[in-house]
């Protein structure tokens, strides 16, 4: 019985994915993948919901998409210009930040997270708030966004 003779062989199976292990990691790939494919056709198209998950796709490299943060700020443009609160809210941050190859502009981003609040976008009220509260004289004064718009103005 040559049991030493069979272990050359399994690890050659398990580094040649013979054994199937890993194969179930490659299938995810691939549907991933064709996740990204799909939605990038569906966003080409000038779907707005398709346009704010590729734009989440680009920024943070998922489902198969390259991370870049410049396409990811070109798709929430192309969404948030339809209406879309998340991508108004994506875009403003962008903006607050300077990222996605935009330049910081912190006007922009307000007018960006105002947009999205006024739909009920919670994390945009949450940055318009935190925004505004900074504006004044540079001390942290917290107002409250609502609908009609910041209290006090």
């Amino acid at each position: 019985m040559k049991i030493p003779g069979i272990f050359p062989v399994l690890l050659l199976a398990f580094v040649f994915g013979v054994t199937g292990i890993g194969a179930g990691q490659a299938g995810a790939a691939q549907a991933a993948e064709a996740e990204f494919l799909k939605t990038r056709r569906i966003a080409e198209h000038g779907d707005a919901n398709a346009q704010f998950q590729l734009g989440a796709m680009y920024e943070l490299g998922l489902r198969g998409a390259p991370k870049d943060e410049t396409i990811a700020a070109e798709w929430y443009r192309k969404a948030a210009e339809q209406g879309d609160p998340r991508a108004q809210h994506s875009l403003g941050h962008m903006y607050q930040h300077g990222r996605g190859g935009l330049r910081q502009d912190k006007d922009t981003a307000m007018e960006w997270y105002a947009q999205a609040a006024e739909q009920g976008h919670l994390g945009a009220r949450k940055n318009l708030d935190a925004m505004l509260g900074e504006q004044e004289d540079g001390q942290e004064t917290p107002r409250r966004y609502s609908k009609k718009g910041p209290r006090g103005m």
